[in-house]
């Protein structure tokens, strides 16, 4: 689907910031360059890593996150048997570059940017072997209005098993994508059923 302005510009901020935080022999490096493991970790707090881990016996979750840009995603689950019903809003997920810059880097950029602490993902605990809808947007209020999206998809959760719901930019475009990622190491594609109809209400 078409993206109005969806760049992921943060990268350039990520050089910037995290030359001078380190110094100048840093200049131009990712702190995933200079602090792989503190990276990693970094991006595993935030990101859902360890939500996808813990399963409560006989249900299901979603974990829902935005990758790519440093726009917000707005994410919404229907448990309703009817089509395009039911509609809840989970709430919003936004990448900020982490493992790119600095926690407390990062940190800052999201209080200048949003004045608030958005949330880097989203969990919810769903019922197995009932059919869920999923649908989801992305948004950015700025001196211009940015959005892209939305889309909705239905699919049937298996009882013990974590699903991650991504919304991701890549270059001009950008796409929602389920997967079984009950083993966040190995996520599994999942077969969902495209529900444009859904798209207009």
């Amino acid at each position: 689907m078409r993206c109005v302005r969806p760049q992921f510009q943060v990268s350039v901020l990520a050089v910037v910031l995290s030359g001078l935080l380190a110094g100048c022999g840093n200049l131009g490096r990712t702190y995933s360059e200079i602090d792989p493991s503190g990276a990693m970790e970094d991006v595993r707090k935030n990101n859902g890593y360890y939500a996808l881990k813990e399963v409560e016996p006989g249900t299901a979750k979603l974990v829902m996150r935005a990758q790519g840009a440093p726009f917000m995603a707005a994410f919404e689950v229907s448990r309703a048997v009817a089509p395009c019903e039911g509609f809840e809003k989970v709430g919003t997920a936004t990448d900020l570059g982490r493992g790119v810059v600095y926690p407390w880097v990062a940190n800052m950029t999201t209080a200048l940017t949003f004045g608030r602490r958005p949330r880097g993902y989203l969990e919810t605990e769903v019922d197995p072997a009932q059919r869920i809808q999923l649908r989801a947007n992305s948004f950015q209020h700025g001196r211009e209005f940015s959005s892209c999206g939305p889309f909705a998809a239905a699919f049937v959760p298996a009882v013990n098993r974590a699903y991650l719901v991504e919304f991701t930019w890549r270059d001009s475009t950008c796409s929602m994508r389920v997967s079984d990622a009950t083993d966040p190491e190995r996520p599994v594609p999942v077969a969902t059923e495209n529900l444009a109809t859904c798209l207009a209400r």
